[in-house]
């Protein structure tokens, strides 16, 4: 049974932070799969992203704060997707520039008054930059 103490301790500490180690430790576990399947070792991934070992020690031990990009290259090195983004429908991206919303009045009013406008012959929201052909 955990102390009082300890269990003070819990009761005060931020959800952001359980969250975080909740994720974090996800995150490194999932990456130890990985590497075992495909046979490498930190020092092997470390080669492959032209890191320090230790640096990869760091990530993977809670020591460093990984970035989004940083992310983003384990993903590509280890051909695996790290991080799940529901994706809800709402938008659907055409391009860079290009977005289909399912409008309301109170949508397209937020998109103009933020610097958007609707296409007169589409039911799309334009950049400013942006033109319908």
């Amino acid at each position: 049974m955990k102390s009082a103490i300890a269990r003070q301790v819990l009761s005060e500490t931020p959800a952001e932070v359980h969250q975080f180690v909740r994720r974090h430790s996800e995150l490194v576990l999932r990456i130890a799969e990985l590497l075992e399947e495909k046979g490498w070792t930190q020092k092997d991934l470390a080669k492959k992203l032209g890191k320090n070992p230790s640096e990869i020690s760091k990530w993977l031990g809670g020591e460093h704060n990984l970035t989004l990009k940083s992310l983003t290259k384990l993903e590509v090195e280890l051909e695996a997707d790290l991080i799940q983004i529901p994706r809800t429908n709402k938008f659907k991206v055409h391009s860079a520039k290009t977005i289909q919303f399912n409008l309301n009045c109170n949508d397209n009013f937020e998109a103009v008054k933020n610097g958007y406008r609707r296409s007169r012959t589409t039911k799309e929201i334009l950049t400013p930059h942006s033109s319908v052909a």
